[in-house]
């Protein structure tokens, strides 16, 4: 279709990638690190994924364009879209306190407010600005919602990483024990998860007696844990998604988010392919922060994402409306 051919035409012109659907479609062979030779934290392991893997670092390549080159659109919701770069957030006004209390019920008269802040939330998620989503939080009284969002952080060793899996080497060394990030990361996908699906429901039911401006914010805020999650049905399912509209701006939208589930379906089936083998050496992993076993919420969530997996840039521009086939 036109509006496909428009898609590919600019990620060739600005460089995104080159035969994109050969890389999505191709089975490509990597070496995966030998836990037992040194163990290495998800950060570290993502970036070995993508020197390892052409096919991963190309849809890498693709999600960060549709990234950088990411401009709010009129659907997104209330307030005009720009084009400028120093406009993509809107300003929140310093009013905006809505108190320490997760999921205490919305109050009406802040609705508007509310929907603004859920709003440059998610416009700072879609450029992948994360220092721009903790700013936001803070500098309006929301550090709770920082520390929940936050929870999708990859785990971190910040110091030797093959030294943290013996704990003599780190007993009596604090410091060297500390992490980053979240060791029960799957865990937090699945609440992620179940909290995208309830504001969904709450933004779309039109038997709930709520304005617009209430329902965008559940909407807004049900997009943003489903993109964290990879629950890639309910992101489409949100309609601030026009799945049926025309136009490269929506179209860029949608591929956003299978871009980037994608990616991280592929991330994940790294990270827990990485983690069975640790299971074999080390008898806890892992080694620090987690209490529970991880592995039945590991594979509950590969389970779950399954159908991602399968995605081929054939079927990702069927799903956008178009013809697919020689797209």
């Amino acid at each position: 279709s036109h509006d496909n051919n428009q898609v590919l035409s600019l990620l060739h012109t600005n460089n995104a990638v080159n035969g994109m659907d050969a890389s999505l479609s191709s089975t490509v062979t990597h070496t995966m690190p030998n836990p037992r030779d040194h163990l290495i934290s998800p950060t570290v392991l993502m970036d070995h994924l993508l020197e390892e893997n052409n096919e991963v670092r190309r849809i890498a390549i693709v999600k960060q364009w549709l990234e950088q080159s990411y401009r709010p659109q009129a659907h997104e919701g209330s307030g005009s879209a720009s084009s400028g770069s120093s406009s993509v957030f809107r300003p929140l006004r310093s009013s905006l306190r809505l108190g320490p209390i997760p999921d205490q019920p919305l109050n009406p008269k802040h609705a508007d407010e509310q929907m603004h802040l859920m709003q440059a939330l998610y416009r700072a998620l879609r450029k992948n600005d994360y220092d721009m989503m903790q700013s936001i939080c803070y500098e309006t009284g929301n550090v709770w919602r920082w520390q929940s969002l936050s929870g999708s952080f990859l785990l971190n060793y910040p110091e030797n990483d093959g030294a943290i899996a013996d704990d003599s080497a780190t007993r009596g060394n604090k410091k060297k024990c500390e992490t980053t990030g979240n060791p029960s990361l799957y865990l937090w996908k699945k609440q992620a998860s179940i909290l995208a699906q309830k504001y969904l429901e709450l933004g779309s039911d039109m038997n709930i007696r709520t304005n617009q401006t209430e329902k965008n914010a559940h909407l807004y805020e049900s997009l943003i844990y489903s993109i964290l999650s990879n629950d890639l049905k309910t992101s489409l399912s949100n309609p601030l998604i026009p799945g049926d509209a025309s136009g490269y701006e929506n179209h860029q939208t949608s591929l956003y988010l299978f871009m980037r589930g994608l990616l991280e379906r592929k991330q994940d089936e790294y990270l827990i392919g990485y983690a069975n083998a640790c299971r074999q050496v080390f008898p806890k992993f892992p080694p620090l922060g987690a209490t529970m076993d991880l592995k039945p919420a590991e594979d509950e969530h590969l389970q779950a994402t399954d159908h991602i997996a399968n995605l081929t840039a054939e079927r990702i521009f069927a799903k956008l409306g178009g013809s697919g086939g020689n797209d």
